[in-house]
């Protein structure tokens, strides 16, 4: 009965200290916001013209969304075929670094949420080695952010935002949620890579062990 007790008692405290539990739900929300962001199209929006008509486009870095194919408009969201197809290798460099960022947000994320239920899980030093995690995802996330615009020069983001539309001048187009949800993810990320180190308690020297 006592080490039923106990085990049930570990169960619910886990590894993480009352700061801890702050930074594993921020981790997660975190992670969440940038891997949305990641995802949808909707990095930028402009107006395309086909066949006199007017159509709302949207750019994210392997997504879009309505856009011209084979003398014809596609109305829908999609992502490039190829890897190569991606317009611009300022994209597809950011496709990599936004999604290794996103990868190692996620890997810390679940074993914060593994840490709230479990003990010895996170200690002090592993606390510490997530937080390196995390302000390296954040920092990768941030570069591709950066780079992103680089590759507004594209013929076919000047298709939509005008010709005058150059590296980091988006001409008549705008940023739209998507990116503002991605640097949000960044930004929470790198805050919690901070917190990380609060969030391990400090272990006993031993584990516990617990009769079947």
């Amino acid at each position: 009965m006592r080490d039923y007790q106990d085990k049930k008692s570990n169960m619910v405290t886990g590894s993480l200290t009352c700061s801890g539990v702050i930074w594993s739900l921020l981790s997660f929300c975190g992670m969440c916001l940038a891997c949305i962001g990641f995802y949808m199209p909707y990095w930028i929006r402009g107006q395309m013209t086909f066949n006199q008509q007017n159509y709302t486009v949207n750019f994210g870095i392997f997504r879009r969304c309505n856009y011209p194919s084979n003398g014809m408009f596609i109305e829908e969201c999609g992502r490039y075929l190829m890897f190569s197809d991606i317009p611009s290798n300022s994209w597809r460099v950011c496709t990599i670094t936004v999604g290794v960022g996103c990868g190692l947000a996620m890997l810390v994320s679940f074993i914060g949420l593994f840490a709230c239920l479990i003990k010895d899980i996170l200690s002090k030093r592993i606390g510490r080695f997530t937080g390196l995690i995390q302000f390296f995802a954040a920092l990768f996330i941030a570069t591709g952010c950066g780079i992103y615009p680089n590759g507004w020069s594209h013929r076919h983001v000047k298709a939509a935002c005008g010709f005058t539309s150059e590296e980091y001048s988006l001409g008549t187009c705008s940023i739209d949620w998507a990116y503002y949800v991605t640097m949000a993810g960044c930004g929470v990320t790198f805050i919690c890579s901070a917190l990380s180190y609060k969030a391990g308690k400090t272990k006993t020297g031993h584990y516990t062990t617990y009769a079947l």
